[in-house]
């Protein structure tokens, strides 16, 4: 069972990367496309790379991905968790779901925003193929099977009340950790503000600096500035 951090827009999953580059004494991490468990492994060895080594002083994240796997997307939020030096995101056209989860984190210590970015979609989706594929007749084949929700989320059967039940129950899990991690590094947004995000809206830009998913609307170069006022 797959749940998914994204937000529905066209995102190309073959174009995740992760990338490390030196300039002086901050590293740089890319995290771009959909989000799976490739992308969490090179976050993983990125940041195994940053923390041992002693010349590096600040860490600066871009972002431009729509979200993806909810799993990898929590593993990413724990490795960049780990972070011994200070990180500064900087989100460009899309920081999304799954997207915003990774750097959600407490090490990261400023997240900036274009004026154009959009920014959220703070919520868990489960997608799940109609019954029985396309069998034109809509006929499921017989199944055995022990417990009642053995088959829940399988598209051999049409979903009993207690398996969408069940199901939701799940989503709403996944959810509720999503938002607790993002309250862990973000402590500062208020109940009412909460209100809103909980919808799994995307906000634009400012709005999301209004609501507390972002500190400041900012290009690049004065995120990657605002990293190194932290690091000296």
């Amino acid at each position: 069972m797959k749940f998914l951090l994204v937000v529905l827009l066209a995102f190309c999953a073959s174009c995740s990367m992760v990338q490390i580059t030196p300039v002086n004494y901050i590293a740089t991490i890319e995290i771009e496309g959909g989000i799976d468990d490739k992308v969490a492994e090179r976050i993983a060895a990125t940041v195994a790379d940053i923390n041992s080594n002693s010349s590096i002083k600040g860490v600066f994240i871009t972002v431009e991905s729509g979200g993806g796997d909810a799993q990898s997307s929590k593993l990413i939020y724990e490795e960049i968790a780990k972070l011994k030096v200070p990180a500064v995101a900087w989100c460009d056209h899309m920081c999304a779901s799954g997207a915003y989860y990774a750097i959600a984190t407490p090490s990261v210590k400023f997240i900036a925003v274009r004026s154009i970015t959009m920014i959220g979609s703070i919520g868990v989706i489960a997608k799940y193929p109609p019954p029985c594929g396309n069998n034109p007749l809509n006929q499921c084949p017989t199944i055995y099977k022990s417990g009642s929700l053995k088959q829940a989320g399988s598209p051999d059967h049409i979903p009993t009340i207690e398996e969408i039940a069940y199901l939701q129950e799940e989503i709403n899990l996944m959810a509720q950790m999503f938002y607790d991690d993002v309250a862990a590094g973000r402590p500062h947004i208020t109940a009412k503000n909460w209100v809103l995000i909980k919808k799994a809206r995307l906000f634009y830009g400012v709005k999301g600096v209004d609501v507390g998913l972002a500190d400041a609307v900012m290009s690049r170069d004065e995120a990657m500035a605002k990293l190194k006022t932290m690091v000296h």
